[in-house]
């Protein structure tokens, strides 16, 4: 769906609805497959407050805001993160790809209800030495995934022989614009110039 992002101007909607469009149209999808394993119950989030531990020089308390009514209380002790932060929370029920299972727990006698991530526990390369720190205008409260660029959703179609249109990325993509789903953008082509002398003139009547 990233690719297919591509050809259109407006934002594409959920894989389940375009599946749902698409089969009603006669375009079968076989499935949908979503590439980012680990990622379950892993979401964004702004850290709105953060306090000393008091049993804990090196941990420390923090509000974090999920998009939900209450913030999360948070204990940890990544030295990287500061008030205002937006990273990403793994929640009670996360299996990150480093193997640790997510349970409210309590550190040095304070709840914690998740954990803050870097991306060596998501399974990601790069990265900074601690929690991963999201770009400022990330939404709140959304799969942590999509604005780290992982997490891809891949549609299987079922091509009838008489559809060869929808051959193409830009086949179902047309496909997708007549059924409303976004709107198409027009192909780029490159620059051709005719000032050279004895330029031919070139009329598209059937656009």
């Amino acid at each position: 769906l990233s690719w297919m992002q591509s050809f259109f101007r407006s934002p594409l909607p959920a894989a389940e609805i375009i599946a749902r469009a698409l089969t009603g149209a006669g375009i079968e999808v076989e499935g949908v497959v979503r590439h980012a394993p680990g990622f379950d119950h892993v979401v964004t989030g702004r850290i709105v407050q953060v306090d000393p531990h008091p049993n804990a020089d090196r941990l420390r308390i923090c509000q974090t805001d999920l998009g939900g009514a209450e913030p999360v209380q948070i204990v940890t002790g990544a030295a990287n993160v500061q008030l205002g932060d937006i990273i990403p929370v793994a929640l009670p029920g996360a299996h990150l790809p480093s193997g640790i299972r997510i349970q409210p727990s309590k550190l040095r006698g304070v709840e914690s209800g998740g954990m803050y991530c870097s991306r060596k526990e998501l399974g990601l390369e790069g990265g900074v030495d601690g929690v991963e720190i999201l770009s400022p205008d990330t939404p709140i409260g959304v799969p942590a995934a999509g604005p780290m660029g992982v997490g891809d959703e891949v549609l299987t179609l079922s091509i009838l022989a008489n559809r060869p249109d929808l051959m193409s990325m830009r086949g179902v993509a047309r496909e997708m614009a007549a059924l409303g789903l976004a709107e198409l953008t027009e192909p780029a082509f490159g620059e051709m110039s005719g000032s050279e002398p004895g330029a031919i003139a070139v009329r598209l009547e059937a656009a």
